[in-house]
């Protein structure tokens, strides 16, 4: 047994690590005091999980959730053109096996193939079919400290402004580090990557709903699938018109929706299913892809929005947004209401080449009457083509999506007259930090509506995107006046990270226990437990959440971490290096993890694996050396 001094020792030096260790946050933290909910009625809880695909009373048959999808190439025969021209959309080529793009890109040096980026060299590798993404860190002598490479199964994206990608392992999707940027014809770090993403980013469901047909999500997890994963990869004639069992039996025009037949708000809500940006919140009782062409979006999913700032450039795919600000949207009613379709068309794609006198057309259609109030040859000094939409919707770079243009569809009547924005809680929404999209209020009351709000909300703020802890308190109220079911494991989950911001950790852990006790894999809810117990003190309990988050997702680097640094304060060195070993496995550049293995090799007294290892921690040049060479020197003695 190792004497008092030295165990004594070790656990001043692991609490020291961990200091070091600690800046990195698994997710945002919310919570407050504890609090006691009234379980809900049979009867609310029922109303809640009302089906409108079941309720509905209008003309099209294939709404009811027994009508089967039957994929695109039942569509082909009667529909050739269709389907044809639609595969050239970028709809049609929204997410592809990369053994289809392969073969179209250039991975040469003139187009950035390999780039520099978070102090690594990234490199596109192809052979065949078959290519593979890699992240090489050199020291000054060209010792090789980090070799890390993923292989490429999908290319997400239409190519039209370029592509991002995808690995699957065993089920698992993760987006990789290096992204094909086609305005610029260049390889680049992929948007919103940093050095703690650049093993992959986990994608989701929510991230493959507007690029996949559909997908087959495991409930609870994080990035797992079924297989396999796709259900047709690409979005697919069935996401607009809903399933077509029906219609390839009878051939009636009834058994198929067909959008041009819509009023303009169902219409759009076609549209909406993907371009209309915000944070989208499942009602209870709805699974993601329940949706069907012909009903309300509303009954399907709530968006909340949040508004740019004055001066703020406005971040990507916010056209539906943008277009109900503007006088042309504002201004029409009825059969002339400006919609979606007035000017895109979602089985042609409209080319460089035809791009100015389509939207002439689209724009004439309307104002062939009251034209442009300028002269011809005034609008020609600023277009060359006389383009309608160079003056009033001009293009302009996004933050979030480097070396990328996207186009402002506020129709503004000058580009000089840009109408200023206000966040939502400074505007009539009642004083909640979010609004839903399209003016409607969140009435006290409306149960729906309030957990709706709470569970956005605590989205909103995990993201940065209002101010954290009045996005808890928020949260919190309408949770708790939702009375939220038993069963209702999303809401659940909203509750306790509003508690954790709060501070309340044993709160916060019932509301992750009740999420966990009708979805045991659920990540985030362990996490949040685990968070939750270490800020109530319960290292074991911590502990033990995370075991279950890595057995849930043992893709994850962070769960490792997490894991690591609490077993250390425990001493419990043998299971400190089998994970320690297996977050470097994840995660080979990281300088925390190989921290970590320097930590456990001195403590067992292999001094010069540790002084091997530290030395490639120099290398590294992590930004805090100094702290961290003091921390060595300690442990050496």
């Amino acid at each position: 047994m190792p004497p008092k001094s030295r165990l004594r020792k070790w656990a001043w030096i692991g609490g020291v690590l961990i200091a070091l260790l600690a800046g990195v946050g698994i997710l945002s933290l919310f919570g407050r005091d504890l609090w006691q909910k009234a379980v809900p009625s049979k009867a609310v809880a029922e109303s809640a999980r009302l089906d409108p695909r079941l309720s509905y009373e209008g003309p099209y048959r294939n709404i009811h959730p027994d009508v089967q999808y039957v994929g695109d190439a039942s569509c082909l025969t009667c529909h050739p053109n269709e389907t044809a021209s639609f595969h050239q959309h970028p709809m049609g080529r929204s997410l592809l096996p990369i053994a289809q793009v392969a073969p179209e890109q250039v991975y040469d040096k003139a187009h950035n193939n390999p780039f520099q980026a978070l102090g690594s060299q990234f490199i596109v590798e192809r052979q065949s079919d078959k290519v593979q993404h890699r992240q090489k860190r050199q020291d000054a002598m060209g010792n090789v400290l980090v070799d890390y490479s993923m292989e490429v199964h999908y290319a997400i994206g239409s190519g039209r402004a370029g592509y991002s990608y995808l690995t699957d392992r065993d089920g698992y999707l993760f987006q990789t580090a290096i992204s094909w940027f086609s305005q610029k014809q260049i390889w680049d770090l992929s948007p919103g990557f940093n050095e703690g993403l650049a093993v992959g980013r986990p994608i989701e469901a929510d991230c493959l709903f507007c690029h996949a047909n559909q997908v087959r999500p495991r409930q609870g997890y994080k990035n797992r699938f079924e297989q396999p994963i796709f259900d047709g990869t690409v979005i697919g004639c069935e996401r607009c018109h809903g399933p077509g069992q029906r219609h390839i039996e009878t051939v009636d025009k009834l058994d198929i929706v067909n959008p041009k037949n819509l009023s303009a708000a169902l219409y759009d809500a076609v549209c909406e299913q993907c371009h209309l940006s915000g944070i989208r919140v499942l009602p209870y009782g709805r699974e993601q892809f329940d949706f069907r062409p012909g009903l309300p979006r509303e009954d399907f999913f709530s968006v909340f929005v949040y508004s740019a700032k004055p001066g703020e450039k406005a971040p990507a795919v916010t056209h539906v947004e943008e277009m109900h600000e503007s006088r042309c949207y504002q201004g029409t009613s009825g059969d002339a209401k400006l919609k979606c379709a007035s000017c895109h068309s979602p089985h042609h794609y409209v080319g460089t080449a035809q791009r100015v006198a389509h939207y002439r057309a689209s724009c004439l259609a309307c104002h062939e009457n009251q034209g442009c109030s300028l002269p011809r040859a005034v609008r020609l000094q600023t277009s060359k083509e006389d383009s309608c939409i160079d003056c009033h919707m001009s293009r302009q770079s996004t933050e979030d999506i480097p070396h990328t243009a996207a186009t402002d569809h506020r129709i503004l009547r000058s580009v000089r007259s840009k109408p200023t924005r206000q966040m939502p809680w400074t505007d009539n929404s009642g004083g909640w930090l979010l609004t839903p999209f399209g003016g409607r209020r969140v009435e006290l009351g409306d149960r729906q509506a309030e957990r709706d709000l709470g569970i956005a909300l605590i989205q909103a703020s995990s993201g940065s995107l209002v101010p954290a802890s009045r996005g808890a308190v928020q949260a919190q109220f309408l949770l708790d006046r939702a009375q939220v079911a038993p069963d209702d494991s999303d809401a659940w989950e909203a509750e306790g990270y509003a508690l954790l911001l709060q501070h309340n950790g044993a709160g916060a852990r019932a509301a992750f226990d009740q999420s966990l006790s009708v979805r045991p894999e659920r990540e985030r809810a362990l996490a949040g437990a685990a968070e939750a117990a270490g800020q109530e003190g319960q290292v074991e309990k911590a502990i033990d959440y995370w075991r279950r988050a890595v057995k849930v997702n043992p893709w994850m680097p962070i769960y490792r971490r997490q894991l690591a640094l609490l077993l250390m304060r425990k001493q419990l060195w043998d299971e400190v290096r089998s994970t320690c070993q297996a977050w470097m496995r994840l995660d080979p550049g990281s300088t925390e993890a190989r921290m970590l293995w320097v930590t456990c090799l001195a403590s067992a007294g292999e001094k010069d694996k540790a002084r091997e290892e530290f030395t490639h921690i120099e290398a590294l040049q992590p930004p805090n050396l100094d702290q961290l060479r003091a921390l060595f020197a300690q442990q050496m003695r």
